[in-house]
């Protein structure tokens, strides 16, 4: 992915990061006390985001659809 494609990218890979930090990241632990995997809807195209999320907090995800929102162990 180019610097500009992926800058075109960020806003969305950042809503959605935020989603999923507020949904399984919360206070005192921030993190999950299991790994989770679910999903949410993608803030670029409207499809469905699979995401997981350990037992540390880091998170992965990616659109079903192709060429959107993916990001890894954040």
């Amino acid at each position: 992915m180019t610097t500009e494609a992926f800058s075109r990218m960020q806003p969305f890979v950042l809503k959605a990061l935020t989603a999923v930090k507020r949904r399984h990241c919360a206070e005192p632990n921030y993190a999950p006390a299991a790994p989770v995997a679910d999903q949410i809807a993608c803030p670029k195209c409207g499809g469905r985001l699979n995401y997981t999320v350990d037992t540390k907090g880091m998170t992965s995800a990616r659109c079903a659809s192709a060429g959107c929102v993916k990001w890894s162990l954040q």
